[in-house]
């Protein structure tokens, strides 16, 4: 198997349940990573780009392995965000949605840490409110 991605890892599951973390390297794009033929689950994935960085959890997709052929595993590299806001009770709650491949959830890194997602209200030209979003 190898990736379209470039720098990052993935992670599937065999049909019998067992999980498998795949590594690339900067210095090891494009190289093959071995697994018995049959059909995997990607269950999540980890892009790197500098010292920045998108992980996703909670996804799950098909990929079929065939002996005596390599796979590319493509991976969707785009980030889709997503805001929806819901006035209730005379209080307006917004809710920010980060996906990845296959509306995997998704988390962006930058030096090691969550970025945090800042967020400005505004209705004819005043602030009404700002801050920062909680992850969960």
């Amino acid at each position: 198997m190898t990736t379209t991605f470039g720098e990052g890892e993935v992670f599937i599951q065999n049909e019998g349940g067992e999980l498998f973390r795949l590594r690339w390297k900067k210095d090891q794009i494009g190289e093959e990573r071995l697994l018995p033929p049959g059909t995997y689950r990607l269950k999540g994935y980890r892009i790197v780009r500098g010292d920045w960085f998108v992980s996703t959890t909670s996804g799950s997709r098909a990929v079929q392995l065939e002996q005596g052929e390599t796979t590319e595993l493509e991976i969707e590299p785009r980030v889709h965000v997503g805001l929806t806001a819901k006035s209730l009770h005379g209080k307006t709650h917004l809710q920010m949605t980060i996906l990845g491949e296959n509306r995997m959830g998704l988390t962006i890194y930058r030096g090691g840490a969550r970025i945090p997602m800042r967020y400005s209200v505004e209705a004819d030209g005043e602030e009404l409110a700002s801050g920062t979003m909680r992850y969960g």
